[in-house]
Order: C-alpha cells, then structure tokens, then sequence
C-alpha cells in the first residue's frame, strides 16, 4: 500500500491544484482522501445530480512491477458500509498488463464492509454503557443509517477491543502530559 503525501510547502501548490472530487456526466468522481462515511455531505449537497459514485487514485498509480504511470480501466463496484452505487476505479499497467483497484485501506480494512469509524462505534457504546449486541446495531442504524447485524458487531468488538482500549489509553496519558495534570 502506497502511503499519501503529507502536507508540506513543497507539495502544497500541487494539492491545491488537483480536484478531491469533481462530476463527470451522472458520476461523482471522489478522490481516495475522503472518507466514505463523509459521502453524506455530497447526497445532501448534490441531491440528485449524480446516479453512482466512483473513487479514484489521488495520485496517478505507478505498477508495482514496472514503475511505468498506469492507466484508467474502468471501474468495480464496491459496497463501504454496503450502500451501493459506489465503484472504484481500476488502472492497468500499459507495459506488463498489471491491474490495481483504487485503495481505500486508510478507511476500511481489508476484507471488511465497514469503515473503522462504523467498527469502533459499539466499542465506544460499551465503554459508555453495557448494551446488548443488538441494541449496538440498532443505535449505530439510528445514528448512522448503517444496518449492522449484531453478529458483526460482536465480531468488530472481540477482534478490536484489546488495540482499541490500548489506544483511548495512549490518547488520555497524551492529554494528561500535554494539560501538566500530575495524578494523585
């Protein structure tokens, strides 16, 4: 997984210079920067301007095997918290034939249907209060509008409560050094 630029004078002209998204026909073309639990803003802002959306390769892919610039192929579907309408876009290599689908690893793990924000919400609801796994799903459709079985959000909650709680707690001892707040 290619890792993206950070913000720095040097690339700035060139960030402020490429689109993060644009539309194209009945297509929304999203850059792979913005989160798919952000596409909310461009239903409500977009209404009906636009039948599917299709992300896309911020920067313009490189073949892992030939280091040549690839080209647009098309598009996959993909379902980010199984809404539909979604497509990624693919690029092959023009010298050895290599495909790549657009990567939306900084958001979704791979081989999941859900993004991270949507995996860590029954762990935030457990460390509020304990509630069935059920009642889970039910406020994360509530709150979301992401229909999420309960057996999906045991799984999310066994598999990520150990790295999740080990990270609230990295963050709260970061909080306490930067605020100079000495425990009793």
């Amino acid at each position: 997984m290619r890792s993206i630029k950070p913000f720095t004078s040097n690339n700035f002209v060139d960030i402020l210079n490429k689109p993060l998204y644009f539309l194209d026909c009945d297509r929304l073309n999203v850059c792979n920067l913005i989160d798919p639990d952000d596409l909310n803003f461009f239903r409500e802002y977009y209404c009906d301007c636009y039948t599917e959306i299709v992300y896309y390769e911020y920067d313009r892919p490189l073949c892992p095997n030939c280091d040549s610039t690839m080209n647009s192929n098309g598009s996959r579907p993909a379902k980010p918290n199984k809404w539909s309408n979604i497509r990624k876009k693919q690029y092959i290599c023009p010298e050895c034939g290599k495909t790549h689908t657009t990567s939306l690893e900084n958001f979704i793990k791979r081989y999941s249907n859900y993004t991270r924000a949507i995996c860590e919400k029954s762990l935030e609801y457990e460390s509020i209060a304990y509630l069935s796994y059920q009642k889970k799903a039910e406020l994360i459709q509530l709150e979301n509008g992401i229909k999420l079985p309960r057996q999906t959000a045991y799984y999310h909650e066994s598999k990520y409560s150990e790295f999740f709680i080990t990270q609230k707690e990295e963050n709260l001892q970061k909080i306490i050094k930067e605020t100079n707040i000495e425990p009793s």
